[in-house]
């Protein structure tokens, strides 16, 4: 299916993906799609007058559900997760190997007196 959008007045028009009509209903499984959005731009400049321009590529979109999208993310942070727990392994190990910085500072020796 191929449907074309075009939103010509900025005041009113929008892009709203309810417009399409891509949801499926409740017992059929939700199809997915791919969107390419062509991007045409004009500018207000008074001194040379108004130019158009237009992205080279269009912008590919992949529309999902609900569902997938979650799911998605979940395996993404279950990636970070790990990628976070061996960071801490290796931070672990390597304070064990290298042993304490430099020990405390006496560039700036602390007193207990007040000055007066």
């Amino acid at each position: 299916m191929v449907q074309k959008l075009e939103l010509k007045n900025s005041e009113r028009d929008y892009f709203n993906l309810k417009g399409l009509k891509l949801l499926a209903n409740v017992s059929e499984v939700q199809t997915r799609y791919r969107l390419d959005l062509n991007v045409v731009a004009t500018d207000t400049n008074f001194d040379t007058g108004p130019k158009t321009g237009q992205n080279s590529e269009p912008i590919r979109l992949l529309i999902v559900s609900e569902g997938d999208l979650l799911a998605e993310i979940n395996k993404e942070e279950e990636t970070f997760a790990l990628r976070l727990d061996e960071a801490l392994v290796k931070t672990g190990r390597g304070e064990k190997t290298a042993g304490p910085p430099c020990g405390p500072s006496t560039a700036f020796p602390i007193s207990s007196k007040t000055p007066r």
